[in-house]
C-alpha cells in the first residue's frame, strides 16, 4: 500500500507547517487512510503547531472537500502558482 506525506515544518511564512503533498494510492482511497495520515500529521508531527497550511488545485475538488471535511478552510487563492491557468487554493486549519 502506497501512502505518504511531505511536510515542511516552517514552510508557510517561515512559521507554520506546510503540507506540501499527501498521497494514497488510488485503489486504497476511501478507506480512511488519508484521514489517518492527517491525524498523525496534526496530532503527532505537528502537535505544537496552532495553524497548518496547504494548497489544493482548482481541478481537484475531491481533495478540497476532503480537507474541508477535516477542518481546513480556504483562506486565499493564487492563480498560476505552479501552472498557468490553474488556481491553487490556500487552505488553513487552526487547532
Amino acid at each position: 500500500m502506497c501512502r505518504f506525506f511531505l511536510l515542511h515544518t516552517k514552510g508557510c511564512f517561515h512559521s507554520f507547517p506546510y503540507l506540501h503533498l499527501i498521497a494514497v494510492k488510488e485503489e486504497y482511497r476511501g478507506q480512511g487512510i488519508g484521514r489517518k495520515l492527517i491525524d498523525y500529521l496534526e496530532n503527532v508531527v505537528c502537535a505544537d503547531a496552532h495553524r497548518l497550511f496547504l494548497v489544493v488545485a482548482d481541478f481537484n475538488p475531491e481533495a478540497k472537500r476532503f480537507y474541508e471535511k477535516n477542518g481546513y478552510r480556504q483562506v486565499g487563492e493564487i492563480p498560476g502558482l505552479y501552472r498557468e491557468g490553474i488556481t491553487e487554493y490556500i487552505m488553513m486549519k487552526e487547532k
